[in-house]
């Protein structure tokens, strides 16, 4: 049977006589071979048990621990073919999902190395004190000495020998100023537009430090007025590429329930742009809005980091509100399915200006996508 295209979450779509199964491994075009459709949850998925005609975008994997450990899940198919597939799967989610025609071809793209980009990875603690990452699907812990898609630094870090606890979860970040780790330092620090940066090694941000500069360089040309309202700011890192200049924002409202984080963030607001005034709401961006801490018109730029799942529905019926008249909506999302569902509840309000995919994580099928929005008349 042959495999007919790639999925949200990186799998293969093959019709089998007992029905649709998603195959880890397969690439479109493929005729293969799968073992009997089972259940994950409650997806149908199928093993790839062989490949009669393999695709001309299949390629070695570079790493001998693909497959078994959890990290990368594309590193068989060509970084062109890669990097093709996350368009077409932003397009087709913003279409299932959203009922907003995308034309693929029309999605932007930001890329840099396939191999050596990451600058921060998680390791674990094995049962015998060894490094590691978690196996494919599992709580185990496959021990590891390189890998291919960290950077030189990481990887020393990683080689090192050193001994961790049982159990353990450490967070590795190639900081400006070393190796952060976050079982033992309290900031990390990234250079950008030579602008210090900080936060905390266990907290979020990007893992690919070689990517910020041209997504700093396209959300600053996105902002629209003299208003940032960041609603998922974590360390303000976002806000702060929104107000570098040439960027004339004069205030910066910015929200995170976190925190630690609220003195990082007027840190990095400060360092950023001297002159733009910043005020923290600590709490949830659907409290912020609730309470009308956050702009709800004006010229305004809000900024959308959500986590996995996206937007919540109380933040889609705030920005879709008669009462909201926010110009410009700037949204960096982690997950496709739940950009095409956001899309979609937007559209009412908003037109799609721009989708570029940011090729923060190759050798897998993490996609990362900013979606520039403008209210409708503006």
């Amino acid at each position: 049977m042959r495999a007919e295209r790639l999925v949200h979450g990186g799998a293969a779509l093959v019709r089998t006589p007992a029905g649709v199964a998603f195959v880890d491994g397969a690439i479109p075009g493929e005729l293969v071979v799968v073992g009997p459709v089972a259940r994950r949850g409650s997806t149908p998925v199928a093993s790839l048990l062989d490949i009669v005609e393999p695709s001309p975008d299949r390629v070695q994997p570079l790493c001998p621990l693909f497959g078994t450990c959890g990290g990368c899940d594309w590193q068989h198919l060509s970084i062109d073919s890669q990097r093709r597939w996350k368009r077409e799967i932003v397009a087709e989610n913003a279409r299932r999902l959203g009922g907003v025609s995308v034309d693929a071809a029309e999605i932007g793209l930001i890329s840099g190395p396939g191999w050596g980009y990451r600058s921060r990875v998680q390791i674990h603690g094995g049962d015998d004190g060894a490094a590691g990452f978690r196996r494919r699907r599992s709580s185990d812990v496959v021990p590891v000495g390189y890998c291919p898609v960290a950077t030189p630094a990481i990887n020393v870090e990683i080689g090192s020998g050193a001994p961790v606890r049982p159990g353990s979860r450490t967070v590795l970040v190639e900081s400006a100023r070393g190796i952060a780790r976050s079982d033992r330092d309290r900031e990390a620090h990234i250079s950008l537009d030579g602008t210090d940066l900080r936060f905390h090694p266990g907290g979020f941000a990007q893992a690919n430090h070689g990517l910020l500069p041209a997504l700093a360089a396209a959300i600053r040309a996105a902002v629209y007025g003299d208003t940032i309202a960041d609603l998922h700011a974590g360390a303000g890192l976002l806000a702060a590429m929104a107000s570098m200049p040439p960027a004339t924002v004069r205030k910066a409202v910015c929200v995170e329930p976190d925190r630690r984080n609220a003195d990082l963030i007027r840190e990095n607001l400060t360092s950023a742009a001297p002159s733009t005034t910043v005020s923290v709401f600590t709490g949830t961006a659907e409290r912020a809005v609730a309470r009308n801490a956050v702009p709800r018109s004006g010229e305004c730029t809000v900024i959308l980091d959500p986590p996995r799942g996206g937007v919540s529905g109380q933040l889609r019926r705030w920005l879709v509100a008669p009462r909201t008249a926010i110009p410009r909506v700037v949204y960096l999302s982690c997950d496709a399915a739940a950009l095409g569902r956001d899309l979609g509840a937007l559209r009412e309000r908003y037109r799609i200006d721009s989708l570029t995919v940011f090729d923060f994580y190759p050798q897998t099928a993490h996609i990362e996508t900013l979606a520039i929005l403008s209210a409708e008349g503006s």
